[in-house]
């Protein structure tokens, strides 16, 4: 589930949260990013009055694979493709840019990891 608006102003201390509703007009919108295993969404609020102003979410179905009975494994450049899809998407809609995005709430799966070998 992707972050409540009201859950953003827990999230950041009370300077914090004033500085960023302070701060210039183009810089408008709190971002949460929700990745899970079958999707990633990405909802824009006003950071202003935390209104719901645009979102987008994209489908992972394919990005999840079975290789050994009780093995599920996903395809992490799947998952950041579908992010990067949803942020498009969700600021198209909002017909803005990521420059006007002042902050950013995440969610994801629980116990994911990604091990790769630097050679």
């Amino acid at each position: 589930m992707a972050l409540a608006a009201h859950s953003l102003s827990r999230l950041l201390r009370p300077r914090q949260l004033s500085r960023l509703l302070c701060r210039p007009r183009e810089l408008t919108y709190l971002a949460s990013i929700d990745q899970g295993t079958s999707s990633s969404r990405v909802v824009l609020y006003d950071a202003a009055t935390l209104a719901p102003v645009a979102s987008h979410q994209v489908e992972l179905q394919s990005a999840t694979t079975n290789p050994r009975p009780g093995w599920s494994q996903m395809d992490a450049k799947a998952i950041v493709k579908s992010v990067d899809d949803a942020a498009a998407g969700a600021l198209q809609k909002a017909g803005a840019t990521a420059a006007d995005v002042a902050g950013v709430g995440i969610t994801n799966q629980r116990e994911s990891t990604v091990v790769w070998d630097a050679r």
